[in-house]
């Protein structure tokens, strides 16, 4: 990330000085900064995921994600001791989680441990 930043500013800094190949550098910066905003974007998402999603691990035993957060919903899928989930939300002694193949259901909080 940092070389493709000090690419930047050369070409910037080649630009200003020099009036010939005036279209390639332009294109060559146009490029450079389209990639140097990826990365940045790219590098945003991974902070994001860091902080702010929450994982889980099934701690005891399966344990059936249900419909509902109720112990009378239907169950809707198994997971197994060991699997690992992402939190989506809480509600008053259950936990909203999704598998990694995006199927989401509720289960009792006290399945879970936080990761």
């Amino acid at each position: 990330m940092g070389v493709l930043y000090m690419a930047f500013l050369v070409l910037l800094a080649l630009r200003l000085v020099t009036r010939r190949a005036r279209q390639q550098l332009d294109q060559a910066l146009w490029a450079a900064g389209c990639l140097l905003a990826a990365g940045v974007m790219l590098a945003g998402f991974k902070v994001y995921d860091e902080r702010f999603v929450v994982r889980g691990v099934v701690t005891s035993g399966p344990v059936e994600a249900r419909f509902a957060p109720e112990a009378k919903a239907t169950p809707h899928f198994d997971l197994p001791e060991g699997a690992v989930v992402t939190v989506l939300m809480r509600e008053t002694g259950w936990a909203k989680v999704q598998r990694p193949d995006g199927k989401a259901g509720w289960v009792e909080q006290g399945a879970l441990t936080a990761l």
